[in-house]
């Protein structure tokens, strides 16, 4: 992957910067959020048969989230355990294979499903 080329090198920066902030307890529910938005894709790429046969990973990243999110409730401390961090870390590692992988239109595409899902999902919270 060509640094700079087409906004994938910036999307895996952002994703290893999340994590290792939040591997160091200095994480937030922004650097949180930023984490679960690069799963999301990374999920949907999976979908689109770039890496699919590692959604387990990814599945288990998302599950290591749910546990930082739910600790950081009660401790307001946004940080992974050392068994979260690695799964998340597997993770990202497929999404920089998948980025490596996957041609530029369909991580757009990856990236607006998440949007959409985003979307959906702050609507549903809106009418309840």
């Amino acid at each position: 992957m060509q640094p700079g080329t087409d906004g994938r090198s910036v999307l895996l920066l952002k994703a290893f910067a999340a994590l290792d902030a939040m591997h160091k307890g200095k994480g937030t529910r922004g650097v949180f959020a930023s984490i679960g938005q690069q799963l999301i894709i990374c999920d949907e790429l999976c979908t689109a048969g770039f890496e699919k046969e590692e959604r387990k990973t990814v599945r288990e990243a998302h599950a290591a989230l749910v546990r930082a999110d739910w600790d950081a409730r009660s401790t307001g401390i946004w940080s992974l355990t050392d068994t979260d961090y690695e799964a998340v870390r597997q993770a990202v590692l497929v999404y920089e294979t998948q980025l490596r992988l996957a041609p530029h239109v369909n991580v757009l595409e990856a990236e607006l499903r998440m949007v959409r899902l985003q979307l959906d999902s702050d609507s549903t919270r809106k009418a309840a």
